[in-house]
Parts: structure tokens; C-alpha cells; sequence
């Protein structure tokens, strides 16, 4: 029994893109739980502010992306945080930041369940590429 049998010539594609979308969102889980593994400090930011990251114009309509930059204090000096993820919609919630005590600068923000929202849809389209060959198209 060879994929082949079901989908044709090209099922490997479907898997082989299938898979990178399932290693995506896993490595970037385990990359953040590294780092934050890391810093031996946290805190709660104190503001959030937005950098415009993306603007697209389609057919009239457009789309800008926002990546939060977290504010927080440490001994008395403000550093600044910027979110790896960017969406539609501003986020006024401020989160944890964790940072090196030695060098508050070097931080990382807490993964919020939008990023793990982020990493479900990404895992889910990759297992569908892994097993749409497994579909039978006539």
C-alpha cells in the first residue's frame, strides 16, 4: 500500500509541507520554554504600545498587523519587550516578562493563549497535509 495509490503523484508534496507545518509551531514552543528556562527573573509589564508590522491592501480593503511592545521596571529603569506575534487587533493586557537579572534588556514575553492558538492552527493544517493523501479524491 504506497500513498501513491491514493492521491496520485504528487501525495508526498501534501505530506512532506505537512510535516514542516507540524515542526514549525513545536519548534517555536520548545524554543520560548527554552528561553524562558533561561531567565531567572520576571515581572509584569506596566503599558503596552503597538508598532504597525504589516499592511496589506486587497480589492479595497486592507489589513495592518500589530506586535505588542511591553513596557516594565527594573530597579528603577523602563525597558521595553516586543512580542514575537503580531495580529489585527491591538492587545492592551500586559503580561509577564521574563528577564536575565544581569541584563534586564535580554527578555522574552509569557506565551499567551493566542500564541498557543497561533501554534494549534498551524499543527492542525500540517496534520491535514500529512494525511490528505489518505483521502480518497474520486
Amino acid at each position: 500500500m504506497s500513498i501513491r495509490n491514493y492521491s496520485g503523484q504528487n501525495a508526498w508534496v501534501g505530506v512532506v509541507v505537512g510535516l514542516i507545518f507540524m515542526v514549525f509551531p513545536i519548534f517555536l514552543f520548545l524554543h520560548d520554554d527554552s528561553v524562558k528556562k533561561n531567565m531567572d527573573s520576571q515581572v509584569m509589564s506596566s503599558s503596552v504600545s503597538h508598532e504597525t508590522e504589516y499592511s496589506s491592501r486587497r480589492k479595497g480593503s486592507s489589513t495592518t498587523l500589530y506586535r505588542p511592545i511591553y513596557k516594565y521596571e527594573v530597579n528603577n529603569r523602563v525597558y521595553t519587550c516586543s512580542s514575537r506575534m503580531a495580529s489585527s487587533f491591538k492587545s492592551y493586557d500586559n503580561q509577564i516578562i521574563y528577564y536575565q537579572s544581569y541584563n534586564p534588556q535580554d527578555c522574552i514575553v509569557e506565551t499567551t493563549k493566542k500564541d498557543i492558538g497561533f501554534y494549534a492552527v498551524f499543527f492542525l493544517m500540517g496534520l491535514l497535509g500529512v494525511l490528505s493523501p489518505f483521502f480518497k479524491t474520486r
